[in-house]
C-alpha cells in the first residue's frame, strides 16, 4: 500500500510538470504556458497574460537582511522593503537601486545625493545641495543660456526676490522693481538692506536718489560729494572732468595740477582748458600756493570786480623856496593802481605848491607812486602823496 501511494504521487507531480513547462535542446525552459522558450532565453516565464496575468517575484527582505546575504555573488537581485524600497541589483561591489534613472518621467519621492554630487557628463566636480535646499559653499554656477531670477515678476523694488549675496545677514545684492512705479525696470544695488545705486532703465544712474533725472545725479544727502583722486601729488596732468558735446575733438577739460612743474609753477592748481580738435590750451587757472588767478587773454567783466585793496597816504613838509621828492610804495603782495599828490590844504597858500611829476616812479613803476614838486614861497608848506594798490599779479 505504501509503495502504490509513493508510485502514484510520483506519477501526477510528472504530468503537472510536462504540462506546466517545455525544454528546447538548447536548455531553455519555459513556464505558465504552452510554446517553445525564447531561443535567448534560459527561462521563460509566459503566464496567459490575457487571462491570468502574473509577474515574477523575487526574494524580499528588509535593508539588515539584504546586507546580511554573504559574498553575493554579481547579478544577484532583491526586493528591498524599507528605508528606500524597491528593486536592488549586486553589482559586483554595491548594492543599487534600480529604475532611478528618471528619463524623462516626473521622480515620485524626493532625490536624496547624500554626500554625493550632481556632474556633468563624465565630470568628476558638480553642484552640492544642503539639507536645506541650499548650494554648498564650494558650488559655482555657470549658465549658457539664460539663468533668470523672479521669474514671476513679483519684486517690488527690495531685495526680496532679487539676487542676494552672503544670504541675508549683511543685506547686500542686486533688485529690479517689476511692478508700476519708481525705479520700474531698472537695477538697485544694495549694502546693508540699504538701496545705495540706482540705474533706470533709461540709462540714467543715481548715487542715494533712487529716480534720478540725469546721466548721473548724486542725492540722498545734504551735501553729497564727488571725489576725484590722483594716484600720486606730483601730476601735471590729475584728475579730470571733461566737458564734450558730440563731435569728442572739441570742449573743456577742467583738470587739477596736483604740483608737477607747468607754465612756471610747481603749486596745487585748478586748471580750465579748451580744447578746439587738438592739444588742450590752458584758459584758467587757479594756484592754491599764491592763491592767484591767472588767465591767457583778456578777462572781461560785465559786473562788479572785488579787489584785496590798499591806499597809502604820506604827509611831509617842503621848505620855502625849494623843490622836493618823494615816493609811495605798495605792501609786499600788491600793485600800484594809480597815486597822486599836492597842498595837503585848501587855503590860500595851495597855489605855492608846483606839482612838477605825480606817476609810477621809473625804478619800480609796479609798486611805487613818485611825486615831485616846487614851494615857490619863502614859507613851508604841507604836502600829502598817496598810491592805490590791489592784491593782483
Amino acid at each position: 500500500m505504501k509503495l502504490f501511494y509513493v508510485a502514484c504521487t510520483t506519477l501526477s507531480l510528472s504530468a503537472f510538470w510536462l504540462t506546466s513547462q517545455a525544454q528546447t535542446t538548447t536548455g531553455g525552459v519555459r513556464i505558465g504556458t504552452a510554446g517553445t522558450p525564447d531561443a535567448s532565453a534560459v527561462l521563460d516565464l509566459s503566464p496567459n497574460a490575457a487571462t491570468a496575468p502574473k509577474g515574477l517575484l523575487p526574494p524580499r527582505v528588509t535593508l539588515a537582511q539584504r546586507n546580511n546575504i554573504g559574498s553575493p555573488a554579481t547579478g544577484l537581485v532583491v526586493y528591498q522593503t524599507d528605508n528606500v524600497p524597491g528593486l536592488y541589483l549586486y553589482n559586483g561591489s554595491i548594492w543599487t537601486l534600480q529604475g532611478d534613472n528618471l528619463g524623462s518621467h516626473t521622480a515620485t519621492q524626493n532625490l536624496n545625493l547624500g554626500t554625493n554630487q550632481l556632474v556633468g557628463n563624465g565630470g568628476s566636480q558638480g553642484l552640492s545641495i544642503t539639507n536645506t535646499g541650499g548650494l554648498l559653499g564650494s558650488s559655482t554656477i555657470t549658465a549658457s543660456q539664460d539663468l533668470i531670477a523672479d521669474n514671476s515678476q513679483s519684486n517690488t523694488g527690495t531685495l526680496s526676490g532679487g539676487l542676494r549675496l552672503g544670504g541675508s545677514i549683511s543685506g547686500e545684492g542686486l533688485a529690479s522693481k517689476r511692478n508700476a512705479g519708481g525705479n520700474q525696470f531698472g537695477l538697485d544695488f544694495y549694502t546693508s538692506a540699504i538701496n545705495r545705486l540706482s540705474i533706470t532703465g533709461g540709462g540714467n544712474v543715481g548715487i542715494g536718489t533712487s529716480a534720478p533725472g540725469q546721466l548721473l545725479e548724486l542725492g540722498g544727502q545734504n551735501a553729497p560729494t564727488l571725489l576725484l583722486h590722483s594716484n600720486s601729488n606730483n601730476l601735471v596732468n590729475g584728475a579730470m572732468l571733461q566737458f564734450r558735446e558730440n563731435d569728442l575733438g572739441y570742449g573743456w577739460n577742467l583738470r587739477h595740477n596736483s604740483g608737477g612743474s607747468e607754465g612756471g609753477s610747481t603749486n596745487d592748481r585748478l586748471v580750465l582748458e579748451s580744447t578746439n580738435n587738438g592739444p588742450a590750451t590752458t584758459v584758467m587757472s587757479w594756484d592754491q600756493g599764491s592763491g592767484n588767478v591767472s588767465v591767457a587773454n583778456d578777462l572781461n567783466v560785465s559786473g562788479n570786480v572785488g579787489l584785496n585793496y590798499y591806499q597809502n597816504l604820506y604827509d611831509y613838509t617842503v621848505s620855502g623856496n625849494s623843490y622836493n621828492q618823494a615816493t609811495s610804495t605798495c605792501p609786499t603782495g600788491y600793485r600800484l593802481l594809480s597815486g597822486g599828490g599836492g597842498h595837503r590844504d585848501f587855503n590860500s597858500a595851495a597855489p605855492d605848491i608846483k606839482v612838477n611829476y605825480s606817476g609810477p616812479s621809473d625804478s619800480d613803476p609796479t609798486h611805487t607812486w613818485m611825486l615831485i614838486v616846487t614851494n615857490t614861497s619863502s614859507s613851508s608848506r604841507s604836502v600829502r602823496l598817496w598810491c592805490t594798490c590791489a592784491k593782483v599779479q
